[in-house]
């Protein structure tokens, strides 16, 4: 029986680890295809012109000021696309978010829980050897 609980246990353990790798192994090909992207479109970017920048810090300054005057963000003129889009995308990413979330709060707890009913049968297994 000791056996027994002793193997799923470790196996408990083990998947939890594996699972971890997994997830770190994903997020490093994510980063490095973002960063890949990233970089292409950074080198098809022309540079800025010596006016376009002028204008920039010109619009920029503008909206700081304005936003010293009113106090609030919402009257500053901000373009949006299409605004249902947009809402969509960030319901979807945050429900996705959320998911995540859950999904490792679970998964890590369980891995926890394991490890801890590991060192446990760990001690039962010394102090019945001897």
């Amino acid at each position: 029986m000791r056996i027994a609980i002793f193997l799923v246990c470790s196996l408990t353990v083990c998947g939890f680890y594996l699972y971890v790798l997994a997830q770190l192994y994903r997020e490093e090909k994510g980063l490095k295809a973002r960063k890949k992207s990233m970089q292409e479109r950074l080198s098809e970017i022309e540079p800025e012109t010596p006016s376009a920048r002028a204008k920039r810090i010109v619009k920029t300054a503008n909206a700081r000021i304005a936003l010293r005057k009113t106090g609030t963000r919402a009257r500053i003129e901000r373009p949006l696309l299409n605004p249902m889009e947009n809402i969509v995308a960030g319901s979807r990413a945050e429900a996705l978010a959320r998911r995540d979330a859950v999904i490792s709060l679970v998964l890590g707890v369980g891995g926890l829980a394991a490890l801890f009913a590991g060192i446990e049968l760990f001690n039962s297994l010394v102090t019945w050897a001897h």
